[in-house]
């Protein structure tokens, strides 16, 4: 086994050099507008497969005392659920695309100011919401960065350990 110390050190100014924002932040295509397009319907369709759930589980529970006025609230609420959850998916590449051509990968503003204002779109969110939906993304997404890179033991332990230590911080 080579000793890490051994392997040549790889900067990411090295890695990105010369390429475009299509060969790391959208890789099926090079054309930033179709890429756009692309995740926008990508992130409503999402975005409604995640809170449809929710919402029919919600009228399920309270199904004695449905009446109009309550189903108005419901689809009000869905709407600005489903708002979000587009905005925070959609917002990322027209925002990372043009810092990227501008400042180029090797800064961290590069990620940083698209994952921000993605991030605003909590706030078209009901208050009452935010921390149920704020933990249950940063469960999804704490389960997905565990199954991206495979660890060799304690994988499934892991996996179930981080997003119940998210959700008790939460």
């Amino acid at each position: 086994m080579v000793a890490p110390s051994r392997l040549p050190k790889i900067t990411a100014d090295q890695v990105f050099e010369g390429k475009t924002c299509g060969f790391a932040v959208h890789r099926w295509t090079e054309n930033c507008t179709r890429a756009s397009l692309y995740m926008a319907w990508s992130c409503f369709i999402g975005a409604n497969k995640f809170f449809i759930p929710i919402y029919v589980a919600q009228l399920l529970v309270k199904n004695k005392n449905i009446d109009r006025e309550y189903l108005k609230k419901q689809a009000k609420a869905y709407m600005k659920s489903i708002l979000f959850g587009w905005f925070m998916g959609t917002t990322f590449l027209p925002v990372c695309c043009p810092l990227v051509n501008m400042v180029g990968f090797s800064h961290y503003l590069t990620v940083f100011v698209p994952a921000l204002v993605g991030g605003l779109g909590i706030f078209f969110e009901h208050h009452h919401k935010r921390g149920f939906i704020t933990c249950s993304y940063t469960g999804f997404c704490s389960e997905l960065s565990l199954k991206q890179y495979p660890q060799p033991t304690g994988r499934h332990l892991l996996a179930k350990i981080v997003p119940a230590c998210v959700d008790r911080g939460c």
